[in-house]
């Protein structure tokens, strides 16, 4: 059985966001995305692609430093954009799939794990989006 390629840093959320279906994705809370990814890794399904991002559980929200370091290196080189201080709606740069084509597809050997993990956790951002939307109708 061939072992799958650990990732660093960012690379876990270029090869997710390489995956997404949709280029945007809106959400009230950038720790959103954080959560969506421990969401996936409490599922145990998809921990072989966790194992150098360590979640801190204590406290309102789930941390990983690594994942958060990650997700700012993404937003500062523009692979992944951020608009509006509210309802923070992302924008996931075409280029991130170019990274992934080029520095990761070759790591990956369980291409269908990794699709699934993008699909899971694109629902769970779709959920934050929508939650939220239901919330602000009720304050309105």
């Amino acid at each position: 059985m061939t072992k799958e390629a650990k990732f660093y840093g960012s690379e876990l959320p270029v090869a997710v966001f390489a995956h997404f279906t949709r280029r945007h994705f809106k959400i009230s809370d950038p720790t959103e995305i954080v959560a969506a990814f421990y969401r996936a890794r409490k599922t145990n399904r998809f921990n072989v692609f966790f194992s150098n991002y360590h979640f801190d559980e204590d406290g309102v929200d789930p941390r990983c430093e690594s994942l958060s370091r990650g997700l700012q290196t993404l937003q500062g080189t523009m692979l992944l954009g951020r608009m509006n201080p509210y309802l923070v709606k992302y924008s996931i740069s075409p280029k991130v799939k170019d990274d992934y084509e080029e520095s990761l597809r070759s790591k990956v050997t369980n291409k269908s794990k990794l699709r699934q993990l993008a699909k899971y956790v694109q629902r769970q951002l779709d959920s934050s989006e929508h939650r939220n939307r239901q919330l602000a109708a009720l304050d309105a």
